[in-house]
């Protein structure tokens, strides 16, 4: 059964490139397309199916509104393509900024030493080994100092434009090492919960 198709895949045809326990990795000239189990989820160059055995898959081929594996054929609709296209973000209220600091806060007690963390606390560019972990964290910093020329460094959350992402539209979900924060941009004040064994639906 075919749950997901994602809308950046191109049609054509694709040869194995890797195999694991959960996704086939697929690529077809500067191509890459997954076919992937439930547990991966949905995404813009996944195909997400069920009951398939994804040890056995060999060949895929990809169609206007057509996906075959190994000759088996799936038909899907604009309901199962997966969008990937990001809306724009509301204006910032100032409870969002702060709230958006108190996340800031939240990321560099619980993040791990090694972590991008160091983009927040610059104090944590110590955790990297000179050499190449030095260099490639002090690249990192370079790319974010070009893509966000006015926040300077080490970042304030709240000094991040606001049209990265949708992340106010519902509650921020995400895993900072072991520790899983969710805050609530949009609270007064921000309601956050960190703890190491927190679930999110």
């Amino acid at each position: 059964m075919l749950l997901s198709v994602g809308d950046r895949i191109e049609e054509g045809t694709y040869e194995v490139h890797s195999r694991f326990k959960r996704a086939v990795n697929f690529t077809g000239g500067h191509r890459l397309v997954s076919v992937v189990s439930e547990s991966i989820g949905a995404g813009p160059v996944n195909i997400v199916v069920k009951g398939v055995d994804l040890r056995r898959i060999r060949a895929l081929r990809v169609g206007q509104h057509t996906i075959s594996v190994d000759g088996r054929r799936f038909e899907f609709g604009n309901s199962e393509v997966y969008d990937s296209s990001v809306p724009a973000a509301p204006p910032a209220t100032e409870t969002f900024r702060a709230n958006l600091e108190v996340l800031g806060g939240a990321l560099v007690e619980c993040a791990s030493p090694k972590s991008l963390a160091f983009l927040l606390d610059g104090g944590r560019l110590a955790n990297f080994r000179p050499g190449f972990e030095r260099a490639v964290a002090i690249h990192i910093r370079s790319a974010v100092e070009q893509l966000f020329p006015d926040s300077g460094l080490p970042l304030r959350c709240a000094s991040l434009p606001t049209h990265v992402g949708p992340s106010r539209y519902a509650r921020l979900r995400f895993q900072v090492s072991e520790c899983y924060v969710a805050v609530d941009l949009d609270s007064r004040p921000a309601a956050m919960i960190s703890s190491p064994v927190f679930w999110l639906p």
